[in-house]
């Protein structure tokens, strides 16, 4: 499938799903056969993901219901959370974190460092799955008056900050976890991301940690005239930041130069 087919083919997984759900156990054989085309398309537009979605069609399948969302948001979502199982499942100990978001807490400890992809002590970005340095980072964009200094310190940086700090925070709680520190001051984290950019790249209106935990991405086209409609990959690239604030990408790229040295001062 090329990517020009993605659009086609999601409003042909709509239609399916939505005669899939009127159709009644006297239209069994209909209702499989309506059921393979389904499991053909969803194939093809999460290539590479056979295995959790043989998995939501398992589990989930019998739950879809086109009044409260479409189609593609729902495979989405649950793909989304298979993953985040899969990496749990990875580890010795379950992140205390995830179980609690999931509601199952098992109250078990495990070093944090545990979770943390290979070279994380010299990525600033990837110390966001260390509990310690995820707390100073939000404290430090919280206190950014007081933090940075001299000709550093003014609107138009402290707004790059939050929007990169919201990208930070996104692809933390998306791909590896959800810090202690941030369950304990959910709403602060909430006043260091800017909500608008939250609203600009993310499918739904999110507002609690679960929210984003749960909601998929806008497509990369929906978010940049001119790119393909293919999921938006995490960490944001830069045409995103461009397209939102309506400037260069080299001047994201400056910006964030800025924000990842001062960020290695707060962490190291």
């Amino acid at each position: 499938m090329s990517r020009q087919d993605q659009p086609n083919m999601r409003e042909t997984l709509e239609t399916l799903c939505v005669q899939w759900a009127a159709l009644g156990p006297e239209d069994e054989g209909k209702k499989l056969d309506v059921q393979s085309q389904i499991f053909e398309i969803v194939f093809d537009l999460f290539k590479g993901r056979e295995d959790e979605i043989v998995t939501v069609f398992l589990n989930d399948w019998q739950k879809f219901d086109p009044a409260r969302g479409s189609a593609y948001d729902f495979f989405s979502v649950r793909l989304r959370y298979q993953k985040l199982n899969a990496y749990r499942k990875q580890k010795t100990h379950q992140d205390r974190t995830v179980t609690k978001l999931i509601q199952l807490d098992s109250g078990e400890e495990e070093d944090p460092t545990d979770r943390l992809p290979a070279g994380w002590d010299s990525d600033p970005e990837l110390l966001l799955m260390f509990d310690a340095a995820a707390c100073e980072l939000l404290i430090g964009i919280l206190e950014l008056p007081k933090r940075l200094r001299g000709q550093a310190n003014n609107p138009t940086r402290h707004r790059y900050f939050r929007l990169f700090f919201t990208n930070n925070a996104v692809t933390c709680l998306h791909g590896f976890g959800v810090p202690e520190s941030w369950l304990r001051r959910e709403r602060d984290l909430f006043a260091a991301m800017q909500e608008e950019f939250l609203d600009f790249f993310l499918r739904e209106h999110c507002r609690t940690i679960p929210d984003i935990c749960r909601s998929p991405l806008k497509l990369h086209g929906e978010l940049v005239e001119g790119q393909s409609m293919e999921e938006t990959a995490l960490p944001l690239p830069g045409d995103v930041y461009a397209s939102y604030l309506n400037v260069g990408e080299n001047a994201v790229s400056q910006q964030k130069k800025f924000y990842l040295n001062e960020i290695r001062n707060w962490l190291s």
